[in-house]
C-alpha cells in the first residue's frame, strides 16, 4: 500500500485545513470501511438511493481494478476514514485529440463530503478537487501527460465545468464525456497546488 501524496482537506464549517493522505487502496481495510462508513449513508430509511452513484458496487470495482495493470485505485484517508476515492486508467488510453491521456473511470467523495439535501454542512468541501489533482499528478508521473477525460453523472457536470473541464460531445452509457486538456489541467493545478505535496518519507 503506497502512500502517494499528502493533501489538505478543508473543513466546511471552520475553514481549517486537515492534512490527509492519498494512497493506494487497501482491499482488506478499505472494503470494510466502505461497508461500515459509506454504505449506510448511500440509502434512505426506505431503501431508496440518495445519490446517483448509490448503486455502484464499489468493493467489486476496486477488486477488479486492482487486478487491472493499467488501473490505479487511489483513496483519500483522513480521521481513519476514506474521504473519497478515484479509479484512474493511467496507460493505454487515447484521448479525443489522438494522444495518450489519463482516464478517470470513477471519482466519488464520501457521502458526508457532498452537498446534502437536508440542512447539514459537508465535513470537507474540497475532496473532489483534491482527487482530480491527484489524478493529474499520477498521470504526469506515469505518462508525462496531465490531460484527463471522464464521463460525468448528470449532477456532477457543474462540478467538472467549474474545474475547467469541457464536454467533448461524446457520450457513454448515457453520460456526457468531459475533458481537462493539458493547458487547462495546469491552470486547475495552479489553483489547488498549495493543498497538495509529495508524501514525506
Amino acid at each position: 500500500m503506497a502512500e502517494i501524496l499528502e493533501i489538505d482537506l478543508k473543513n466546511q464549517s471552520t475553514g481549517d485545513l486537515h492534512p490527509s493522505i492519498v494512497r493506494d487502496v487497501d482491499l482488506v481495510k478499505d472494503v470494510l470501511s466502505w461497508y461500515t462508513d459509506w454504505f449506510p449513508e448511500m440509502y434512505d430509511l426506505s431503501g431508496n438511493r440518495i445519490y446517483e452513484d448509490s448503486h455502484w458496487k464499489v468493493p467489486e470495482l476496486w477488486e477488479y481494478s486492482v487486478r487491472e495493470t493499467n488501473d490505479k485505485v487511489l483513496v483519500i484517508e483522513n480521521d481513519g476514514k476514506i474521504q473519497g476515492y478515484t479509479i484512474l486508467k493511467v496507460s493505454e488510453y487515447i484521448g479525443v485529440d489522438g494522444n495518450p491521456c489519463s482516464y478517470v473511470k470513477f471519482l466519488a467523495s464520501a457521502p458526508w463530503n457532498r452537498k446534502k439535501q437536508k440542512e447539514v454542512e459537508r465535513l470537507y468541501c474540497n475532496t473532489g478537487k483534491m482527487l482530480l489533482a491527484a489524478c493529474i499528478v499520477v498521470g504526469y508521473w506515469t505518462i508525462k501527460n496531465t490531460a484527463l477525460e471522464l464521463e460525468s453523472l448528470p449532477n456532477a457536470e457543474k462540478f467538472y465545468r467549474k474545474c475547467g473541464m469541457l464536454p467533448t460531445g461524446r457520450q457513454k452509457n448515457g453520460m456526457l464525456q468531459y475533458r481537462l486538456d493539458g493547458k487547462a489541467s495546469i491552470l486547475f493545478f495552479e489553483k489547488v497546488k498549495t493543498f497538495i505535496r509529495p508524501r514525506r518519507v
